[in-house]
C-alpha cells in the first residue's frame, strides 16, 4: 500500500475522486470507468496507480485515518473530514464484513 508521501499529483486526484463516489454510493456505487471520466485519464491509468479497487479504497481509508488521527486535527473546521466521513461509512456500509476486517488493517 502506498504512503501518502508516495502518491503522485495524478494519484492524488485518483483518491478524490473515489472518495466523493465512495461517500456517494459506496464500494459498489462506482467503477474505474467512472473516476477514469472525472478525472479525464484512461482507466488504464487509473490501474497503473491503483491496480486494484481494493486497493484504491484501503489507501482512501488509511488516509482517512492518518489524517484523523493527526495531533491537534480539528474535524470541525475541515470540510475534507466530513467528506472523509461519510465516505468511511459508505465504504463500509456496503461491504461484507470480512471485508471491512481487512480494510480496516492499516499499517
Amino acid at each position: 500500500m502506498k504512503m501518502e508521501s508516495e502518491l503522485s499529483p495524478r494519484a492524488g486526484e485518483i483518491i478524490a475522486r473515489a472518495q466523493t463516489l465512495l461517500a456517494a454510493g459506496g464500494y459498489n456505487g462506482f467503477s474505474y470507468a467512472d473516476i477514469s471520466e472525472s478525472v479525464r485519464i484512461s482507466k488504464a491509468s487509473v490501474h497503473h496507480h491503483f491496480p486494484t479497487k481494493v486497493e484504491l479504497v484501503q489507501t482512501v481509508v488509511r488516509l482517512y485515518h492518518e489524517e484523523a488521527q493527526r495531533p491537534g486535527h480539528d474535524r470541525k473546521q475541515d470540510r475534507r473530514s466530513a467528506c472523509a466521513t461519510s465516505c468511511l461509512y459508505g465504504v463500509l456500509g456496503s461491504l461484507h464484513p470480512r471485508w471491512v476486517v481487512i480494510l480496516l488493517r492499516l499499517r
